[in-house]
Order: structure tokens, then C-alpha cells, then sequence
């Protein structure tokens, strides 16, 4: 079999790469390691390689995953060690192994979601923000295809844990993946609609690990 299932991480400066500037990365450093992916067929032939849900921009991501083919049969190892010698800096792959789950079984992703205030107090503003999360609808504007419509998050956001040291604010948790997607800027914007005088000015976001619907980890 010579279709492989990549994990990668995309921590650091890497976090600002776009989606399709990551897969230009991942096209070149694959021909400098000397592994041959498979091309598609017809006029315009595009190596076979997926981004599995593309993180959003500014976002670092510690469980990633690429689907590729490659031409001949690679072992795991032997292509997570070609591959990293020629990585930039902030991306790196982590393991390999033939796909398990299709893609469209991810149901749920683990976050991270570090809030940085302007000001000391951040303690308060966790226990604010631990009561919003307690509350038993989150209304929201959320921007779709057909334009903009009001969006209750509260189902789809599950163990959402929040704690404070000094002027930085930790919320963890798991967000729908797919059907619908619910990105950490969607929790940050309900906390700036209910509570305006505690938004974070800046923040950074983790994606730690995505799960399927039973919450096994997805592979």
C-alpha cells in the first residue's frame, strides 16, 4: 500500500502559513527528500496530497494530519526522517502510518484557547467567563454562505474549563469539528458579546487532537 497518513505539528511562526502556502511547503519538501508522490490524471496534474481540515490562520496545531500517495512503497519511519531534514522551522512531522479513519468520521476537536488581558485581574475575568460558559444558550452571530445568521454554540462546545495565573486566561476544551465547524475565534467572540469589558485583546489558539464521534482518536 502506498497511501500514508502524516501527523504533523505547525507550532511557531509556522502558524501564519496559509493552507495553500502549507501545501506548497509540503509539495517542495517532498521532492528535496527524493520521495515521489502520485500525480493525478488529465490536463492539470496536482501531486496527491490533502491537508485533513486545515487549521485556521494564526492557529498552532500539535495533532495535523496529511493524506499522500506516494509513487513506491515508503516505509514510515524512513519518510518521517526524510521529510523533517528539510522542514522549515515551526512544521515538523511526528509519525506515519496507513490511513485508518476517512476523514469525514472526525466529529470533535480538543482546544487550547490562551487569552492575554491588557491589565492584572485575570483571575475575575475567569470566574465571568465560567459563568458565561455555564449559561444554558450562547447566542452568536456566525457568518455562513447565505450571509450572516444567530448561532447558538452552547451544544457544540463540551467540557469547556477555564483558569487563570497572572494576566493570562486558559480555556480548554472540545469544539465541533465538522457539521457544523466551531472555531476558538467563535468562543472569543462570545465572550467579547457578553462581556465586553473583559475581551481578551489577543490570544492563542491550540488545536491538541481530533476525535471521531465515539471520541477515539482519529488516525
Amino acid at each position: 500500500m502506498n497511501d500514508l497518513r502524516v501527523k504533523f505539528e505547525k507550532t511557531g511562526r509556522a502558524a501564519y502559513i496559509s493552507h495553500l502556502d502549507l501545501m506548497r511547503t509540503f509539495q517542495r519538501v517532498f521532492i528535496r527528500s527524493g520521495i515521489a508522490l502520485k500525480h493525478s490524471e488529465g490536463f492539470n496534474p496536482h501531486p496527491r496530497i490533502s491537508v485533513i481540515l486545515p487549521l485556521p490562520l494564526g492557529c498552532r496545531g500539535f495533532g495535523e494530519f496529511m493524506d499522500i500517495e506516494t509513487k513506491s512503497v515508503v516505509e514510515p519511519t524512513a519518510l518521517i526522517a526524510g521529510i523533517n531534514e528539510f522542514m522549515p522551522e515551526g512544521i515538523r512531522a511526528l509519525d506515519a502510518a496507513h490511513p485508518v479513519m476517512k476523514p469525514g468520521q472526525i466529529k470533535y476537536a480538543r482546544w487550547v484557547i490562551e487569552l492575554l488581558y491588557d491589565e492584572t485581574g485575570a483571575r475575575n475575568h475567569a470566574e465571568r467567563i465560567k459563568e458565561l460558559f455555564s449559561k444554558e444558550s450562547l447566542l452568536i452571530s456566525r457568518k455562513t454562505k447565505r450571509g450572516v445568521s444567530e448561532f447558538d454554540l452552547k451544544p457544540y462546545t463540551e467540557n469547556l474549563a477555564v483558569s487563570a495565573e497572572d494576566r493570562n486566561i486558559c480555556i480548554k476544551g472540545i469544539l465541533s469539528a465538522q457539521e457544523p465547524s466551531v472555531s476558538p475565534a467563535l468562543v472569543m467572540n462570545a465572550v467579547r458579546k457578553y462581556l465586553p469589558d473583559y475581551a481578551a485583546f489577543t490570544g492563542v489558539c491550540s488545536r491538541i487532537s481530533l476525535y471521531d464521534g465515539a471520541m477515539s482518536d482519529f488516525y
